[in-house]
């Protein structure tokens, strides 16, 4: 099997980050759901788990400004 590329993604790693973002949008309207609802710990930890969700569907961005910061491209 030959090796990929760094810079390569693959159509899992694509669906992967698709599903990030998705569950990224339903974190924060569960969240707004429980905030309105007056549960604002439960509110508070969705959105917690939304910006986790969107660093993670970001990650591969996110790697690029950081190796551009230390010198690596």
């Amino acid at each position: 099997m030959a090796k990929r590329k760094s810079h390569e993604r693959s159509m899992g790693t694509m669906i992967s980050t698709v599903c990030f973002f998705m569950m990224a949008v339903f974190f924060f309207l569960q969240s707004a759901d429980f905030m309105d609802a007056g549960d604002s710990l439960k509110g508070y930890g969705l959105i917690f788990c939304a910006i986790a969700s969107t660093a993670a569907g970001l990650r591969f961005i996110i790697h690029n400004i950081i190796a551009k910061f230390r010198g690596q491209q």
